[in-house]
């Protein structure tokens, strides 16, 4: 449970290695995911992962390589340590009268008013996300102001 994180998920792509002369060849990330269909063949993450493993070794490698440019400033030594653990719970958003309040630094030295806006979309979307989920039968109605 504490390892399903943005951490992992970069680990896990930079951990993956991909031969375009060998389609054969497995990384450890694919042994992880066959030992996760044996335990649970329709897992959502099993599911998605096939569909990846459909491409061919160079569309294989382009696909990583998008995703680790997309997933770069999970690299970022303060954004991993922010994301290495949730204080947020917003698994429980709604459960109670809830405020959230984030503070963003307009300094260009840091990690900027933009990067640190494409954070507080990732949380709104989550919000959303966990809201949706939970659907009407486990709140009363509402309003959501996020």
């Amino acid at each position: 449970e504490e390892e399903r994180n943005m951490n992992t998920l970069v680990e896990m792509i930079n951990s993956m290695e991909v031969r375009e002369d060998d389609e054969s060849f497995k990384n450890a990330v694919d042994y992880m995911f066959d030992g996760l269909a044996r335990r649970s063949p329709q897992h959502f993450a099993v599911r998605q992962y096939a569909k990846y493993k459909l491409a061919s070794g160079k569309t294989a490698k382009s696909i990583l390589i998008s995703c680790g440019a997309r997933l770069a400033p999970f690299d970022i030594a303060e954004l991993r340590e922010i994301m290495s653990y949730d204080e947020l719970g917003l698994d429980t958003l709604g459960d109670e009268r809830t405020a959230l309040f984030f503070l963003i630094s307009n300094d260009p030295g840091t990690a900027g008013p933009t990067k640190n806006n494409d954070e507080l979309k990732r949380v709104r979307r989550q919000s959303y996300s966990v809201i949706l989920r939970q659907g009407p039968a486990h709140h009363e109605p509402t309003t959501y102001n996020l």
